[in-house]
């Protein structure tokens, strides 16, 4: 095969038995529980003609991008598998949870980069200029610009659900919470921290779902507070309620940001002022 060929079909199902073992690893889960998570996750996204439309780029673009693109998606669904695991333990009825899950994810991709803003929208546009400049197709370019975002999805179809609102209703709100407490930026760096072995690996992991968790609570209490206002009326009318409180956290967070990088400890002490505003 030329520097171009990429074989997808050995890959896409991101090596399952290398992954179930590292997930039962982390998690504690059965390999039965993790491959009824994977394979839910898999179908919720749609996954498969994502694969497809990576593997008809074959000798069209770089081999190297084919493989990042691949990448990308795995690690979505890897995030999704793990909170499944951790969200819907005992209730992984494959056909059951993809029913629930595919159509508000496929109404969450639709609308964006609509329903983003602030650090959310410009990881959106950098990796979808990323994708374009290698000459990969606008529509999956869209695509794979949208996997960070739609990490939040199975949140937002439960914050949705329980809220009796639609899936790019709550996502305004949630995106817009993120953005007005910094959140977005928050989540970036853990994103950035670099990790030296398993349990650095599995510490990033924590803060990374806890920054996710806190941001789902602090989108629930602006749906809870203000239900019969429009999105942005809404989060402006809970900032206005909560004000201190938001002052607060955002000074400690723009302090951090002056800061010339994150460590563990600091982005730590992050996750607890958020928590205070979530809790308090």
């Amino acid at each position: 095969r030329d520097r171009h060929s990429f074989p997808t079909r050995r890959s896409s199902d991101l090596h399952i038995a290398t992954f179930a073992r590292r997930v039962q690893e982390d998690t504690g889960a059965g390999a039965a529980t993790v491959v009824r998570a994977y394979a839910i996750a898999r179908e919720s996204y749609e996954m498969r003609a994502t694969w497809s439309q990576i593997e008809a780029l074959d000798t069209k673009i770089q081999a190297s991008t084919q493989y990042e693109m691949m990448y990308e998606t795995t690690r979505l669904l890897r995030f999704c598998t793990y909170w499944l695991i951790h969200h819907q333990s005992g209730r992984l009825e494959i056909e059951r949870q993809v029913s629930r899950l595919r159509r508000g994810l496929a109404d969450l991709d639709a609308a964006l980069p609509a329903v983003l803003s602030g650090a959310d929208l410009t990881v959106f546009e950098s990796r979808r200029a990323q994708y374009r400049a290698a000459n990969v197709p606008e529509a999956l370019a869209k695509r794979m610009a949208s996997l960070a975002a739609l990490r939040s999805g199975p949140d937002l179809v439960e914050i949705a659900e329980n809220a009796k609102l639609p899936v790019t209703t709550a996502a305004r709100v949630y995106f817009g919470v993120g953005t007005a407490l910094l959140l977005d930026w928050i989540r970036e760096e853990i994103e950035r921290l670099s990790v030296e072995g398993h349990w650095q690996a599995v510490a990033r992991t924590t803060l990374r779902d806890n920054i996710y968790n806190l941001q789902r609570m602090l989108c629930t209490q602006v749906l809870t507070e203000s239900r019969q206002r429009a999105p942005e009326q809404a989060l402006q009318t809970w900032i206005a309620r909560h004000q201190k409180a938001v002052d607060y956290l955002r000074q400690i967070v723009n302090d951090m940001r002056s800061l010339p990088e994150m460590d563990f400890a600091t982005l730590s002490v992050a996750l607890q002022a958020v928590r205070r505003m979530a809790e308090g």
